[in-house]
């Protein structure tokens, strides 16, 4: 669902890579999965993901980041 328009690597993508994100993003994250920005064009994702999976998907871009940071 996210890499449609959020690039999961380094090489960007039309909307920039949720890795790159600052802090209030994911202090924020379920809200935006839930709506917050759908008059900005980001999906409601909240009928397809529950509060669990979208803690998953949150430490997921987070554990990515990481990665992609230590082999630079």
């Amino acid at each position: 669902n996210c890499a449609v328009c959020h690039e999961l690597t380094d090489r960007g993508g039309v909307i920039p890579g949720l890795g790159y994100s600052n802090a209030g993003t994911f202090d924020i994250f379920e809200n935006i999965l839930s709506g917050m920005y759908v008059s900005k064009g980001m999906p409601d994702f909240s009928d397809r993901f529950s509060k669990e999976q979208m803690g998953d998907i949150k430490k997921f871009i987070l554990y990515s980041a990481e990665e992609a940071g230590n082999k630079k």
